[in-house]
């Protein structure tokens, strides 16, 4: 998905894929997708859209990109992402500030 906001370009296909964070609640046909994406320039974005819970079915559906700040990034990945993820995305092996 591409979508321009306030001047900025957003692109699902050329940004760096950081992360994925599904939630599906009992009984409803749709699974709800979070993706954190990184742009080539350090920009974070979420691209929320929704698939179908059923295999036999097939169903996509975009909602919405929302750019993040690298702090809300970080909120992001430490609420819906693993401590690991986090360290490899904003940590470099030596504890030293990525960027």
């Amino acid at each position: 998905m591409k979508q321009i906001i306030n001047g900025k370009e957003y692109d699902t296909f050329t940004a760096t894929d950081c992360g994925t964070y599904m939630d599906s609640k009992l009984y409803e046909p749709f699974i709800d997708v979070i993706r954190l994406h990184r742009k080539k320039n350090g920009e974070y974005f979420v691209h929320n859209y929704m698939v179908s819970a059923c295999k036999d079915i097939s169903f996509y559906k975009n909602i919405a990109i929302v750019p993040l700040t690298e702090d809300e990034a970080k909120k992001w990945v430490k609420r819906y992402l693993s401590a690991e993820r986090y360290e490899s995305l904003f940590w470099g092996s030596l504890g030293v500030k990525k960027g």
